[in-house]
């Protein structure tokens, strides 16, 4: 049942063993966070027991996700507005 629940509670389809590293990687820091500094990577690496290829997987698996209704700049405009649509054709295009 937990398998089925977490296979399905990503955008991106993650399998369970990557699940529970990333779990294993964040516990880590948080247990390393405690002091006033951040862990180097090497504490990281130790407390979670990782490779140095995990750990640089899980690191970049990690890295927060931006809404595309974030508002940027001066607050008139998304993200989202400022992505190239794939379909669209480019305003040089358009122009006669």
């Amino acid at each position: 049942m937990v398998k089925a629940v977490k296979n399905n509670s990503r955008l991106i389809r993650l399998p369970l063993s990557i699940h529970e590293l990333r779990n294993r990687y964040r516990r880590a820091i948080a247990s390393l966070s405690g002091e006033a500094r951040h862990p180097s990577p090497s504490e990281i690496m130790e407390r979670a027991a990782l490779s140095a290829r995990q750990f640089t997987a899980l690191r970049d698996l990690v890295k927060r996700t931006v809404s595309l209704d974030k508002v940027v700049g001066s607050g008139e405009r998304r993200l989202g507005e400022l992505i190239p649509s794939q379909g669209s054709e480019s305003p040089i295009e358009v122009l006669p």
